[in-house]
């Protein structure tokens, strides 16, 4: 049995999210940086759990690569600064990159509520 990690671009296995995704509220922002990087970038949140988010990006990153997201409702109700390990990428139309990334400490239940709706 192969365990090695997947390879960007090939297809994805099987779920192993253990909770639910949301989408998340379209007015939330969301703003990724690299730990070795003073500049962030924006992304669009794709999907959003307790344990983990899927952003699209125009810049793609290693597996294994720490990142820092900075996720902000628009009323200002909430503004979470989240250290995440990417654990998938893959391509996207147009130049993008899809990055699945888990939280190093999971989102409590009020903060998710909050984040999609």
């Amino acid at each position: 049995m192969d365990t090695s990690p997947a390879k960007a671009g090939t297809a994805p296995g099987p779920d192993r999210r253990a909770g639910p995704r949301y989408s998340a509220n379209p007015e939330t922002s969301c703003r990724v940086t690299a730990t070795d990087d003073l500049e962030s970038q924006p992304a669009e949140i794709d999907n959003i759990s307790a344990s983990g988010i899927k952003v699209i990006l125009h810049r793609s990153y290693e597996v294994g690569t720490f990142l820092v997201v900075r996720l902000t409702t628009m009323n200002g109700s909430l503004e979470r600064i989240l250290m995440t390990r990417v654990i998938r990428v893959a391509p996207e139309a147009a130049g993008k990159y899809s990055l699945g990334c888990a939280f190093l400490t999971p989102l409590q239940g009020h903060e998710l509520f909050t984040l999609v709706l």
